[in-house]
């Protein structure tokens, strides 16, 4: 005679699992897809813990199947025994210790910024520091090797949020862009600062001297009609490539380096006897 048993019957437990499996898959997915969302609308501790309960059910329906596993409750309400099967436990320890380990969304946090010239290389910098406006406050990070700058203690109400970030005391290198602080780090476009060098060329009596070719660093101009020229010039110009070569009809080539300067240049040349 067959002993009456106390374990439920499932049918179509591998069908549940399967079904289990994909939407947390699906789940998973959106959620890494959205990753954006969850920081701007501070979803962070709430989906975290449906995260949990799907991976807990996930796991208890596999256990379920592969190992004949069972949990039950039985006896009156308040009175009754209760026999939990592995599942169940296995269930509750990763809701407990997920929401344990759960990220802390109001503790002050770090960003990690990557800063990269415009030909994909890392700005090697031995001065300069990277600001970020954060209302009333700034925050200040110093540039390391390979261009990385690790900002700290960003107070957490702007996780999500768009700030300024900015470089600074940088002598050849300028930044002033908005940025998302979204996920742990970003990598940012350096550019190029551009020095103005200015000058004038005249002949010995002082008058202008229009129409002379000026070229320095593979760039040419010509003297305006009152002898002026303009270049604007990369600001890691090498001093062997701050030399002027000015040529003009008439006068002897006239060869000087410069250097960056808000001075306007003055240029003598010599005519051709």
């Amino acid at each position: 005679m067959n002993q009456p048993t106390n374990k439920p019957a499932y049918k179509h437990v591998w069908g549940f699992s399967a079904i289990a499996l994909v939407l947390f898959l699906l789940l998973s997915a959106g959620l890494i897809y959205n990753v954006e969302m969850l920081f701007t609308f501070r979803l962070i501790s709430k989906v975290w813990f449906l995260i949990l309960l799907v991976v807990g059910l996930l796991c208890a329906i596999c256990l379920f199947s592969l190992f004949k596993s069972y949990a039950a409750y039985s006896g009156k309400a308040f009175g009754g025994t209760l026999r939990l099967g592995g599942p169940c436990v296995l269930m509750l320890l990763i809701v407990v210790l997920g929401v344990k380990l759960a990220p802390d969304t109001t503790a002050d946090f770090s960003y990690t910024i990557i800063l990269e010239t415009t030909d994909g290389q890392p700005l090697i910098a031995s001065n300069g520091q990277l600001l970020v406006d954060l209302d009333a406050q700034i925050v200040r990070g110093e540039i390391a090797g390979l261009g990385e700058v690790t900002l700290k203690n960003i107070p957490s109400r702007f996780m999500g949020e768009t700030v300024r970030m900015r470089l600074s005391g940088n002598d050849q290198y300028q930044l002033n862009e908005a940025v998302k602080l979204v996920g742990q780090s970003a990598r940012l476009i350096v550019e190029l600062k551009e020095q103005i060098v200015r000058g004038i060329v005249k002949d010995k009596q002082g008058l202008p001297v229009a129409g002379a070719t000026v070229i320095t660093a593979d760039q040419s101009v010509t003297t305006s009609v009152s002898g002026q020229f303009q270049f604007k010039l990369p600001a890691n110009l090498s001093e062997t490539e701050r030399v002027l070569h000015i040529m003009a009809d008439g006068y002897m080539p006239y060869n000087t380096d410069y250097v960056f300067s808000d001075a306007l240049m003055q240029v003598q040349l010599t005519k051709v006897h």
